[in-house]
This record gives C-alpha cells, structure tokens and sequence, in this order.
C-alpha cells in the first residue's frame, strides 16, 4: 500500500478520474480500501516520502528498530517538531539517491532516530550512553544504533526505496550496493550487510559485548570495587559505559 500510494500523484497525472482499491487482509478479515481517499487525507508531501519511510522501518531487504513498528514510527514523524524537514529528508531519499543527497539529510534523520528514544535529546551517541548507563538489563537491542551504523541503514534504505521501487519509471542504472551499506562477504561471492562502516571489525564488536554482557558494576562506596568484576571471565576491565563508569580501575 506504502508503494502505490507514493505512486499516486502518476497515477492521477494520467487520469485525474482514476479510482484503485486495495484489498487488504487474510479470510474473513479482508477490508477493501481506497487508495484516493488515504492519498487524500495522508497528503501529496508526505506520499511521496513514503518509500523511504517504508524500507527505513523494515521491510524484505532491510532491518527494523527492535520493539519499534512501523505505526510508532509514522506517529512519531507525523508529531515530530521538524515534520517539514522529515518530510523532505524522506521524499529525497525515495526517489534516485544520490550520495550528496544521503550526506545532506544525516542529520535530520539522526535527530528524528534520536528523539524517537528520547524526545529531549537529538545527538545519538549522547541518547545510547544515557540509556545504558540507566538501563536494568544488558540487552544492546533496545538501545538506538549509532551513527555508524545508522548511517549504513539509511544507505540500505535509501538504495531500496529509490533505486528499487523509485526505478521502477526511469529505469536507470543503479549504483553499486558497495556504495550503499553492503560489503563483500570475506569467503564467498556474495554481499554481506555492512554494519558499521569502514573501521570496526566483529572482533572488536565481540570484545565490547563480552565486557558488558558479564559486569554488572554495582559499585562498593568503601573500596570502590565491582561487586562482580573479579569474576569477569573477559579479563578485561570495565569501560566508562558499565554502571561503575570506571571507578573499578581507577
């Protein structure tokens, strides 16, 4: 639905008199709806803006927010302080990307990821440090990605919104995925999810999570010592992120 709705405005180009319906639904619970009346009331703008929106959230060839669904989401860019350049950053990204245009509307998109998990804050890596120094579990998955790795994200997104579904008219040649948040798999030929971007291996990855995933960092006033870090099977110390912010090791 997401799709054709970014479509309408061709659509209604080619017969303003045109009227498509959507069956949507399993067995008993089919609904028919109409595509005119939802572009009516969802707006030209913010149609076509939708492709990226719908490859942003998750989709067939992209990863979602963990907990955070597609109607959370468009909740969030409809009551977003900054509809206007959402809107925009969206509409952009759907249609021919080009890496300019990813560059130009980082920002934007970090800031509407940001205070998606924290309305008063725009900066992720501020919003990531918060909630895991106040988090009661070590579950990384609920923690908003980094810039790095939203960065790839919104490459991932981009070239499926714009050079996918937004190719379908022009038909141009597509860039390649390398350039667009894949990397070559190290052993076979094939392309693998680029996570993070250049300069972060999975053993750091790995290094990092063993660290957190054992310490729990309640911290002595008197000795000023981990109630849990002598058994810390990593052998390494605690990073600033751990709830003793260090004090352990210092």
């Amino acid at each position: 639905m997401m799709i054709l709705l970014s479509f309408m405005p061709q659509f209604l180009e080619y017969s303003s008199d045109v009227r498509i319906f959507v069956m949507l639904g399993r067995g008993t619970d089919k609904k028919i709806y109409s595509a005119n009346d939802i572009y009516n009331e969802v707006g030209e703008s913010c149609c076509l803006g939708l492709p990226f929106f719908h490859a942003f959230t998750g989709c067939d060839s992209t990863s979602s927010f963990f907990e955070k669904s597609k109607k959370k989401l468009f909740e969030h860019w409809m009551k977003s302080e900054h509809t206007q350049d959402v809107t925009l950053a969206f509409q952009q990204l759907s249609w021919l990307p080009t890496t300019e245009t990813f560059g130009n509307n980082m920002d934007i998109i970090e800031q509407f990821v940001a205070t998606l998990y924290c309305k008063d804050v725009a900066e992720l890596g501020h919003t990531r440090f918060e909630m895991f120094l106040h988090s009661a579990t070590n579950d990384f998955r609920k923690l908003p990605p980094s810039r790095r790795s939203l960065e790839q994200h919104v490459k991932r997104s981009s070239y499926q919104a714009g050079w996918v579904w937004g190719n379908t008219l022009s038909c141009r040649n597509p860039p390649s995925k390398l350039e667009w948040g894949w990397r070559k798999h190290p052993t076979k030929d094939e392309l693998t999810i680029d996570w993070t971007g250049p300069g972060v291996t999975i053993s750091d990855q790995i290094s990092v999570e063993k660290v957190i995933a054992t310490c729990k960092c309640k911290v002595l006033v008197m000795d000023r010592k981990c109630l849990n870090c002598k058994g810390n099977r990593s052998n390494m110390p605690c990073l600033r992120y751990c709830h003793c912010k260090r004090s352990c090791v210092i």
